[in-house]
């Protein structure tokens, strides 16, 4: 496992104004800082090129990473370089679009103009220079931590320094742990209801490449990270969808109602276990921090 930090800035999209917010409260009669007046500094269908590539590429961070904490993620080894590239492309779309909107702000701003009337304020909005500057984006990497020590300490400050921060690490742990069975689980239910479910006209659900390789991606990660804590019932689990449910194109079971019902009924089956084993991965998790008491 590696551990990334991906820093993403934007302009913001709604602020508050201070006019408003005095009018609010001199009309509700409500105490000061009970209410706040807030408006759009650009319209949204405006700005939603920005926005786009901003979003997604959050949505990206999320569905490959795993929590560890203070804007740290965990993500496995083996896809960290399809993750930098996947961001990268994406980084590349958002300053593309930034520029561009940058380019053109003051036909931006008019368009607020007209759509504000007397909550326009020229003050609120930023240069080309500023906007542009305030997309910003960065992705940090280093190792996962180890409870390895090697200093010259003795024996008893070295076991101390070690219990300290394999407790550190399994709190850490913990997060991306219980989240990576919650995934999983709702990755396999959702497929189950995909080749479960009729479409409208009493059609079946599409199934799609991108459906499976969704749910190919979280096997990965969640068998890495099972690896990793050493978790053999979530190893068996992530096996056992993948050999039961991703072994079968996404184009033969779009084409061929058998097979697709016979997965299905594999995926219910599965989605149930799933989700019993984020209750029996919940109490593992919990058990294994509880050991290591008030340190």
């Amino acid at each position: 496992m590696l551990m990334v930090k991906v820093t993403l800035g934007r302009c913001p999209g709604i602020i508050t104004d201070n006019s408003l917010t005095a009018d609010i409260i001199a009309q509700s009669g409500c105490t000061a800082g009970a209410a706040t007046g807030k408006k759009e500094l650009f319209g949204k269908v405006d700005i939603s090129p920005v926005t786009t590539f901003y979003n997604q590429s959050r949505a990206l961070t999320d569905a490959m990473t795993l929590p560890w904490g203070a804007g740290w993620k965990c993500i496995p080894t083996g896809k960290y370089q399809e993750f930098i590239m996947l961001q990268e492309a994406k980084f590349l779309e958002l300053d593309k679009a930034a520029v561009e909107f940058a380019n053109n702000i003051d036909v931006y701003i008019e368009n607020q103009r007209a759509r504000l009337a007397g909550l326009f304020n020229p003050d609120d909005y930023p240069s080309a220079a500023e906007f542009r500057a305030l997309w910003h984006h960065s992705i940090e990497t280093q190792a996962m931590p180890s409870s390895d020590v090697r200093i010259a300490l003795d024996d008893t400050m070295v076991a101390d320094i070690h219990r300290q921060t394999e407790k550190a690490l399994a709190e850490r742990f913990s997060g991306a742990w219980k989240e990576v069975a919650q995934r999983m689980a709702e990755g396999v239910a959702h497929v189950a209801k995909i080749l479960n479910s009729s479409g409208a006209g009493g059609r079946k659900s599409p199934v799609n490449a991108t459906l499976i390789e969704n749910l190919k991606m979280q096997v990965e990660v969640t068998r890495e990270m099972a690896v990793a804590v050493d978790d053999h019932d979530l190893i068996n689990l992530a096996n056992e969808v993948e050999r039961q449910l991703l072994q079968i194109p996404a184009e033969t079971l779009a084409a061929n109602p058998s097979v697709k019902e016979q997965i299905g009924k594999a995926a219910l089956k599965l989605a149930d276990k799933a989700k019993r084993e984020v209750v029996a991965v919940d109490k593992r998790v919990d058990d294994m921090v509880a050991e290591f008491g008030d340190y």
